[in-house]
């Protein structure tokens, strides 16, 4: 989840590099943005993604982990992670 939220701010990056970009084009719930496709793990799922925010002040992605590959204890440790799902913040 948290390299699918990274792979997703990469996209994000690209997609702001062409100056006629000007608004976040949200997602709620996919497995797939801006054409990457997100995680998955066969027999467990795939990662979901939601997007959303302002692209002049502060960006959320939210992965939920569906693969089930990050230990729990890892999230439990992580302010990153709550109830199964990774947050990053893109901020200006």
């Amino acid at each position: 989840a948290k390299s699918d939220a990274n792979n997703i701010a990469a996209a994000i990056s690209d997609y702001f590099a062409n100056p006629l970009h000007t608004a976040l084009p949200t997602v709620s719930g996919e497995s797939k943005y801006l054409d990457y496709t997100l995680s998955s793990n066969k027999g467990k799922g795939q990662n979901i993604a939601w997007v959303s925010g302002d692209p002049m002040d502060t960006i959320f992605i939210v992965v939920q982990d569906s693969s089930g590959k990050c230990p729990e204890d890892y999230q439990e440790n992580s302010p990153e992670w709550d109830s199964g799902k990774y947050t990053k913040k893109l901020e200006p």
